[in-house]
């Protein structure tokens, strides 16, 4: 169950947004209860729209299905749709997966666009249930033009409001589609409060504010604190072999994802298990990275550090099945 409530958060977090059966609610409903519903259809749809699938070929026994490929079928949408793509996620609440489609492009011509990439790189049973599993959502701004405007917000932000702390995501809790959203935290006072929405007005309907009563995402004093530097995502950056039940193969697969729209690349991977620790870096981080699982039982720590010196670790408990 938390591993199904995670990948959903992992999608959504990369990626929003969903046009579903005209029956269906508006945007700003699907959007806002995407978490809501039985986790369960994410056991065999995760995997398909993420990619994060144990790859065959001489490194291990072969998957149980349905993975037959690590493309994933959410980045297959964005290399479908292009400028028009406004991101993928997973909805408890409709039972599939969502893609969002910027203005410009017909909902149904999207959907076409996208099922037609998916059935070239999925078999046909695969494709026709992520046919099926599959909602198509209007937006008003695709994914490209709202990272580059997430990234000119933290810019502006780290250069003209020192002392503030906040943070900028693409989301949808603050309006009816996925926009940037700028939360600011304590101790910002009321004035850098107003500094910062004044600084956001350039930027026009792309950007909501919010001031909340938690704390800042980051301690007091340390690196980027007041400058908004944000936390890094970790399956943004790498995939790995989820954790399910337990793996028939002996191969653990983790790989780098390359850098998009403006993010940092990743510098180095840092895997750690069974008592050894290894870090890969360069050219060697262009193959995957094939861990062999020598216990029944084996923790993983996987570490990426990025070009812009930030960091994240994951740590997953693999179990072979007997």
């Amino acid at each position: 169950m938390r591993l199904h409530r995670r990948i959903a958060a992992v999608l959504s977090a990369t990626a929003l947004s969903a046009l579903t059966a005209p029956a269906l609610a508006g945007a700003q409903t699907l959007c806002r209860s995407a978490a809501n519903g039985p986790t369960e259809y994410q056991a065999r749809l995760g995997p398909l729209v993420s990619g994060f699938v144990v790859e065959t070929g001489g490194h291990g026994d072969a998957p149980p299905p349905p993975a037959s490929t690590g493309v994933g079928a959410g980045h297959l949408a964005a290399e479908a749709l292009g400028a028009q793509f406004a991101g993928f996620w997973l909805s408890n609440a409709l039972q599939g997966w969502v893609v969002g489609v910027a203005a410009g492009l017909d909902p149904a011509a999207a959907r076409a666009a996208v099922t037609a990439r998916v059935a070239a790189h999925y078999t046909a049973e695969e494709a026709a249930y992520l046919s099926e599993r599959l909602h198509v959502d209007p937006h008003p701004y695709g994914d490209a033009d709202l990272r580059a405007t997430q990234a000119a917000v933290s810019a502006t932000l780290a250069a003209e409001a020192p002392g503030t702390y906040w943070a900028a995501a693409i989301a949808c809790t603050l309006s009816d589609a996925r926009r940037v959203e700028v939360s600011v935290f304590a101790p910002t006072t009321a004035a850098g409060y107003e500094r910062i929405t004044a600084l956001l007005a350039r930027f026009g309907d792309q950007v909501r504010a919010v001031r909340t009563s938690g704390g800042s995402p980051t301690p007091a004093g340390s690196p980027g604190a007041s400058s908004g530097a944000r936390r890094v995502s970790f399956l943004r950056h790498v995939r790995m072999t989820p954790a399910a039940r337990c793996l028939r193969g002996r191969t653990v697969r983790i790989a780098r994802i390359p850098a998009r729209g403006g993010s940092p690349a990743v510098r180095s991977l840092t895997v750690r298990a069974s008592g050894r620790s290894r870090t890969y870096a360069g050219r060697r981080l262009a193959k995957p990275i094939f861990l062999a699982l020598r216990a029944r039982r084996t923790k993983v720590v996987v570490t990426v550090r990025l070009a812009d010196r930030r960091s994240a670790s994951r740590t997953v408990t693999y179990l072979r099945c007997r």
